[in-house]
């Protein structure tokens, strides 16, 4: 049976690094609290008698300035029913309406929301977000001349909560099309590119002054709960991240040679998820204290299979994308994860290092040594970890198979790490040695730091 270098070798037309989905908060860090909350409608507002009164006329004029801006402008507004599928109704009318750098629709729908909420405590209104309520919120479905398709979620209700949603692989798309180079897509992705490396330089260059230049931009032609002078003074949106998907796609010429390859890859990976790999992938000490579930899930669909293990909150998953390609993706909920935070910051520097130094994947076989200056490869002796017993939370929903204990896909699922906060150095228990007994060098992991902020301020229940 061919192994799987073989089955890459002179078979990979295209292979892409990029940010995938991101997902971010917007939140006002002036009105995290009641308190904050009391001054904003006493200092701002100029209301001596802070009472949710006061919040439900700001929640009045937003809602009136959205549907006069809907008929301004013709834009159609859909009233979402429970469990209806937002995205397909998005793509229907993004294809239907054809919108360039515009508003696309606005969809309105009831979600769970941390909320203020005001009670009267002797003689006087007390405001706390102890429990979630069900309000409206505004989904303001976007095109974008930059980025493409982008939605931008408001909360009708105080502290007006924002939700920022693009796609790094639309982003690198509008700029192919800007400097004339061809390409073919793979769903959001790239099938293939007239100029590979270009593409690559593209997607690498995808920074936090972008996404703020995109965030600002929309903040002035669409209504929002608070005034202009609001904002001036200090009461404005600031945004963090919420959930971020990193990826890699590697193109096969011929489906068969991509479909063998993703076969072999779970047949020789089924105990990927055992704590003593995971801690090889994301150099960290898993021990009976780390949370989370350590395991390896092959999930079925229909007939497309996918590989998927867990580390903490983070998601690493592998499966083969339309026939054609191999995806690797990366899913963050927590920084923290890592040792770092969740603010979007513009203190992060660039990193000379390519992601072959991220926290996801490493040590592979499906890459030739010399393409990386640095590989991380399962010790052919000093492991790292040596479990005493069963690791709590262990398991397997699949029967692990015989392998050399090398790890699955490419060298890395790359960040982009001029915006990711920093942790600290990696800590290990041993030092890591390459197969051929030398050891390997590693640096701490480049999640770079960024000033405190809010971890996930004002996370929905549901929604997208």
């Amino acid at each position: 049976m061919a192994s799987i270098p073989d089955l890459m070798k002179g078979h990979i037309t295209l292979e892409v690094e990029c940010l995938d989905r991101l997902y971010l908060n917007g939140y006002i860090g002036k009105l995290a609290t009641g308190l904050g909350l009391v001054m904003f409608m006493r200092e701002q507002l100029g209301k001596p008698v802070p009472s949710p009164v006061v919040l439900g006329q700001i929640t009045e004029r937003f809602r009136a300035a959205v549907k006069e801006l809907a008929e301004e402008q013709g834009i159609p507004i859909h009233q979402f029913q429970h469990k209806e599928d937002k995205d397909d109704i998005a793509n229907q009318l993004r294809r239907q309406r054809g919108t360039r750098d515009g508003i696309v629709f606005i969809g309105v729908a009831q979600e769970k929301a941390q909320a203020f909420q005001g009670k009267k405590v002797q003689g006087q209104f007390q405001f706390d977000r102890d429990k979630t309520v069900y309000v409206n919120h505004y989904y303001f479905y976007i095109d974008d001349a930059e980025f493409g398709p982008i939605f931008l979620k408001i909360c009708s209700y105080a502290p007006w909560a924002m939700k920022l949603c693009i796609n790094g692989h639309e982003w690198a798309k509008r700029q192919l099309e800007k400097r004339k180079i061809h390409y073919e897509a793979l769903d959001n992705g790239f099938l293939s590119c007239a100029d590979a490396e270009q593409l690559q330089q593209i997607c690498d260059s995808l920074g936090p002054e972008h996404i703020e230049r995109l965030f600002r931009k929309w903040l002035q032609r669409i209504p929002l709960p608070l005034r202009g002078e609001d904002r001036q003074a200090g009461y404005d949106w600031k945004l963090s991240i919420w959930q971020m998907e990193v990826s890699l796609t590697q193109i096969f010429d011929q489906p068969l040679r991509g479909r063998e390859f993703f076969e072999e890859v779970i047949r020789d990976n089924l105990d990927l998820g055992r704590p003593d790999r995971v801690q090889l992938i994301f150099e960290r000490v898993v021990t009976k204290k780390t949370p989370g579930r350590f395991r390896t899930r092959v999930i079925q669909n229909g007939v497309h299979p996918s590989l998927h293990i867990e580390y903490k909150n983070f998601d690493l998953k592998q499966y083969y994308k339309e026939g054609r390609g191999c995806r690797t993706e990366g899913t963050f909920r927590n920084a923290k994860d890592f040792g770092g935070e969740q603010r979007t910051g513009e203190s992060a520097v660039p990193r000379k290092a390519r992601a072959a130094d991220q926290p996801a994947l490493a040590g592979s076989r499906t890459r030739q040594p010399q393409q990386w200056t640095e590989r991380r490869q399962h010790p052919t002796c000093g492991a790292t970890y040596r479990p005493s017993g069963r690791q709590k939370g262990a398991w397997l929903e699949v029967r692990p198979a015989p392998c050399d204990g090398a790890i699955f896909g490419a060298d890395s699922v790359p960040v982009p790490d001029r915006w990711l906060p920093q942790p600290g150095p990696a800590r290990t228990s041993g030092p890591s040695i390459g197969s051929d007994g030398s050891r390997l060098h590693s640096e701490p992991n480049d999640l770079r730091s960024a000033s405190s902020a809010p971890e996930r301020l004002d996370l929905p229940a549901s929604g997208n």
